[in-house]
């Protein structure tokens, strides 16, 4: 080896600048240095269990892929494809609030790296855990007829965990159980939601408890008759005409079998005496524990109460009807009266409307012949006069006619 440097220096050295020049050329013209880009490529998060054991979550990365400019030999970088380059952002020392994270690549130190953004904006807080209650919410209607009853569900409340942003986002928790077109009794277990104030459901929290066991009865309806237990006595010249309740009839809920047999509602006993006017009362229903519900628990009981009266109906003779009156006679009318009295007692507003169109005074003449007699008239009316009146009578007691042959007739007895 020392031959070799010591013959020929100069013409050896001159060859080895030589082939260093050609290298150098030959290296610069057919493998030279080049830039690339490349966009969007994805960081991976490192450690991020380590942070999780702190009681930390991330919870913001701010940008979770940058761009890199690759700097190096062509026959380097141009082999290098975008499932390759593998960058990395390690969370093990990071604090509560906002870190700027270093990113690392995987690439070989002969290429020159470079990062756009160079670091990872990345926002740490803790996690936190509360309890919630829950709320059943029951959408849609049942069938007609039918009702919500009585509902419930196990458990009542539950503990939620997660980013302390997010669980103060948390309002309700929420079950929902669709009721639409339903007439028995549910029971089923339903997923539970976490929402906010807004109603929009909240991602990114643990729900401890995933699901609730719910049940709720669906309840037949029926409308019944209110019956009013009512005692009273009007004063004297005064009379109970009506006792209704208001309103007459009411809702009950219950089950099916609860209600299937019930048909009225009563009211407690209520007890008034000398009553001289119109009076209301409020009164509690009787509502028996036989597993129903009523839609109100009182009602209006309203007593009419009217004052008895007496009226004068005055008939003329000349409407007085005698039946029966045989055809060879006829009547002397000028022992008659010219008017008919009747009396009649009833309560005061019925009275009133009373007419002589609403009577007839009846002499029946049957079986009668000519001669002198002293008649008992009867009043003919309807039936609801006679029903509604306390007294019906005629004041004068009888009066005195006379059947005499009909002129006809004793003009041809004449004859003979």
């Amino acid at each position: 080896m020392s031959n070799f440097f010591s013959k020929n220096a100069t013409a050896k050295i001159i060859s080895i600048l030589f082939a260093l020049v050609i290298w150098l050329y030959v290296m610069g013209e057919i493998n030279p240095i080049i830039t690339i880009e490349i966009t969007n490529v994805p960081i991976t998060i490192l450690s991020e269990n380590l942070i999780l054991e702190r009681g930390l979550v991330i919870k913001n990365i701010e940008n979770e892929t940058t761009n890199i400019r690759l700097r190096g030999r062509l026959d380097y970088v141009t082999d290098i494809t975008r499932d390759e380059v593998v960058l990395t952002a390690d969370l093990r020392d990071l604090n509560l609030g906002r870190n700027n994270v270093q990113i690392n690549d995987n690439l070989m130190d002969d290429i020159e790296v470079s990062l756009f953004p160079e670091t990872l904006l990345v926002e740490l807080e803790e996690i936190i855990r509360v309890q919630k209650e829950i709320d059943l919410e029951i959408t849609g209607d049942p069938k007609e007829n039918f009702v919500l009853g009585q509902s419930q569900y196990s458990p009542t409340v539950v503990w939620i965990e997660g980013p302390e942003s997010f669980v103060n986002r948390v309002d309700k928790i929420i079950a929902r159980l669709e009721v639409e077109n339903m007439s028995a009794n549910i029971t089923a277990s339903l997923p539970l939601k976490a929402y906010d104030i807004r109603g929009t459901e909240v991602s990114g929290i643990d729900i401890r408890t995933e699901y609730i066991e719910a049940s709720l009865l669906i309840d037949s309806k029926r409308t019944v008759r209110i019956i009013p237990n009512i005692e009273a006595k009007a004063a004297e010249g005064y009379e109970i005409t009506d006792i209704t309740a208001s309103p007459s009839e009411i809702t009950i809920i219950g089950q099916p079998e609860a209600i299937s047999n019930v048909f009225a509602i009563r009211t407690l006993l209520v007890q008034r005496e000398e009553l001289s006017n119109d009076t209301e009362l409020i009164v509690t229903l009787l509502v028996p524990d036989n597993g129903f519900t009523v839609s109100r628990k009182n009602t209006k009981v309203k007593i009419e109460v009217e004052k008895i009266a007496e009226k004068i109906i005055s008939i003329d003779r000349e409407n007085i009807i005698f039946s029966n009156l045989r055809d060879d006679l006829e009547i002397d009318k000028s022992n008659i009266p010219e008017k008919i009295e009747i009396k009649i007692v009833a309560i005061e507003s019925f009275v009133d409307t009373l007419t002589t169109d609403d009577f007839n005074v009846i002499v029946n003449l049957e079986e009668l012949g000519a001669g002198e007699y002293t008649i008992e008239p009867i009043i003919k009316t309807s039936f609801a006069i006679e029903q509604k009146a306390k007294e019906l009578s005629l004041i004068s007691e009888g009066f005195f006619i006379i059947l005499i042959p009909a002129t006809g007739e004793s003009e041809d007895s004449g004859g003979e």
